[in-house]
């Protein structure tokens, strides 16, 4: 039997929870520093808020869940739950961007 990690062993434990995680950094969501760091991009491409931003953000969420479920080694939960924190950031921050002053 192979040894277990120790997030297996304190998620089988109970003591291992992603949703804290999100929570705590609910309101830390730096546009200019998150997203460099798990989008490629050029320089000015990650300027402009808009409906590309969460395509590339879907894609790349997309795709770091079937690295989870194929169980590769390359799968990074923080990467994960940082990309579900960015792009529910950026659904938000469009659909003010969108929505008409009253």
């Amino acid at each position: 039997m192979a040894a277990m990690g120790q997030r297996e062993t304190a998620r089988r434990r109970g003591g291992w929870r992603p949703q804290l995680l999100l929570d705590e950094r609910s309101n830390s969501y730096d546009r200019t520093t998150t997203l460099p760091r798990l989008l490629p991009h050029w320089p000015g491409d990650l300027a402009d808020p808009g409906p590309d931003i969460v395509r590339r953000l879907e894609r790349a969420l997309r795709a770091e869940r079937r690295k989870g479920r194929a169980g590769q080694a390359a799968y990074d939960l923080e990467r994960h739950i940082a990309l579900v924190h960015a792009l529910a950031a950026e659904r938000g921050q469009t659909r003010s961007a969108r929505r008409p002053t009253p």
